[in-house]
């Protein structure tokens, strides 16, 4: 029924909250009642308003956001994988002065993976783990990271990796996914079939070695280092990589780095393999004096302008964000 209880009733509480007025009709007559358009689908609300506009859940509605860097290292890689977990699309932007107040890479993570014997993707993730499976999680001296079946488990597990390798020492670390439910199991508050454990595993091996690799190249040369900004990038791919929302949709993200930056040539460039950093659009951000660079004939903003150019030939990425335009009107 359209009218009553059925689900025209219904949809004046959702439509209530985010759409009171539709539109005039062409050539004038007045604005009309969400509802007298909405009912007939002469005009309706983004799906995810209609699945979640006017519920507990209506935070969900909101799908876009950016990911910047607090005090601790693994404040941006969890609120980015609990933003994607929800279905939203998450920018960041990448340049090396965003990330300066971050700490070296010191810590080697040494990373084991349980799996209890009878779990139904136990060969799945022995084959993610690589020769990383153990039998037991609790090992000797190990800290052991046990995965709770939620989203939130998920992430937690990125972020302790990670905080691990920027803190000194050795670290035996066993993640154990014996709970983590498994592949095509249903999932009750988005819809749609679990991905099982093996994807959160390849990520975690992904992640650690991108660490071990940073970390190591600071003990040969004597001079510990951040992580770059690429190599935060990468892990932000490998975590969006294992995200899957409702069990369908793939992570949708936007990265940036200013054309300034010491790695905008790689940045830009990063795309040319489309099987890299396939999770993600990119964009060199730009501003005023960048326009004024490229007219007074600066060599570095010439170079940057041309080789957007041929990516934008290529496979069209980069764009280009003039961060100075977005600023203008603000107060």
């Amino acid at each position: 029924s359209l009218s009553g209880g059925g689900w025209g009733g219904g949809l004046g509480s959702p439509l209530s909250a985010f759409l009171p007025v539709a539109a005039p009709p062409p050539g004038g007559g007045g604005a009309r009642p969400a509802r007298t358009v909405a009912v007939p689908f002469a005009a309706v609300p983004a799906g995810r308003h209609l699945w979640v506009t006017g519920t507990s859940s209506s935070h969900m509605s909101h799908n876009c956001w950016a990911s910047g860097y607090g005090a601790s290292v693994s404040d941006h890689y969890r609120y980015l994988a609990a933003r994607l977990f929800e279905g939203g699309g998450v920018g960041a932007n990448y340049s090396a002065d965003l990330m300066a107040h971050l700490p070296a890479v010191v810590g080697e993570v040494d990373l084991m993976v349980a799996c209890r014997g009878d779990h139904i993707d136990v060969e799945d993730v022995r084959q993610a783990a690589g020769g990383a499976l153990v039998v037991a999680s609790s090992i000797e001296g190990a800290t052991v990271i046990t995965v709770e079946d939620t989203r939130e488990g998920w992430v937690d597990a990125w972020a302790k990796v990670i905080d691990l390798a920027h803190q000194p020492g050795h670290h035996e670390v066993v993640v154990d996914v014996s709970s983590v439910r498994p592949h095509g199991a249903p999932l009750l508050t988005f819809g749609g079939r679990a991905s099982g454990p093996a994807p959160l595993v390849a990520s975690l091996r992904a992640i650690a070695g991108v660490l071990d690799a940073v970390r190591s190249e600071g003990v040969e040369t004597g001079r510990p280092r951040q992580l770059s900004g690429l190599e935060t990038m990468t892990i932000d791919h490998e975590i969006a990589s294992a995200v899957v929302s409702g069990g369908a949709r793939r992570s949708a993200r936007m990265s940036m780095m200013h054309w300034r930056d010491p790695d905008i040539l790689s940045f830009i460039r990063c795309k040319k393999d489309q099987l890299q950093h396939w999770s993600t659009n990119i964009a060199v951000e730009i501003d005023g004096a960048f326009a004024l660079a490229v007219e007074a004939g600066d060599r570095h903003a010439i170079r940057v302008l041309r080789e957007v150019a041929e990516g934008m030939a290529l496979n069209g990425e980069p764009g280009m964000v003039d961060t100075d335009a977005h600023s203008r009107d603000e107060a």
